[in-house]
């Protein structure tokens, strides 16, 4: 640290035209110049080693690709919002009907699911069945991870329970786990 102080006193001094005053609480003495010096030039040799030129190139190839990729959306979204719906009239209320029905039966899975869930670990003796019910329900609508999610959240309060036989904990985890796989592959 002493070396780069001295470094930086060293070439702040340089830029003055007088100098800097020379005292005994200074780094400026003959001694100090010569290890400032080394610093210095270590310093600058490893600022050499540092790409700038690629982390710059990089950021504006991004911004320029951000802007280009805005500039399309705008584009796409103008040209829909003017040309409106001349084709093909019901097309919207079409489209509405779809997503409100994949929404409604994504509720109905999702409910099945954590209506099952719970009654499982209620018949196994798990004393927070309904928590893990409900967050078997919310994380159904997670897609891929939800599943695992909920059938290995309720796995660490089932393994430290000194109550629960071997037996519950395998079908507490076997068939939450056969749930999520029956509604996910066939009903789904």
């Amino acid at each position: 640290l002493s070396n780069i102080l001295g470094w930086v006193e060293h070439f702040s001094c340089s830029w003055t035209p007088h100098g800097c005053i020379a005292s005994n609480s200074t780094l400026n003495s003959t001694n100090a110049q010569s290890p400032a010096a080394a610093a210095g030039h270590e310093l600058e040799s490893l600022i050499s080693h540092v790409p700038i030129t690629d982390f710059v190139l990089q950021t504006v190839e991004s911004l320029l690709e951000l802007i280009s990729n805005l500039f399309l959306v705008c584009l796409f979204t103008i040209y829909l919002l003017l040309s409106g719906n001349k084709g093909a009239p019901d097309v919207p209320s079409r489209v509405d009907q779809q997503i409100m029905a994949y929404i409604k039966g994504k509720v109905a899975l999702s409910a099945l699911i954590g209506t099952t869930t719970s009654l499982i670990l209620l018949s196994v003796g798990l004393d927070l069945w309904l928590v893990f019910g409900t967050l078997a329900f919310w994380l159904n609508f997670i897609p891929n991870v939800g599943a695992v999610v909920a059938v290995f959240l309720p796995m660490p309060l089932i393994v430290i329970d000194p109550n629960m036989p071997i037996a519950a904990m395998v079908l507490a985890f076997l068939l939450p786990f056969c749930v999520h796989m029956a509604v996910g592959n066939f009903l789904e």
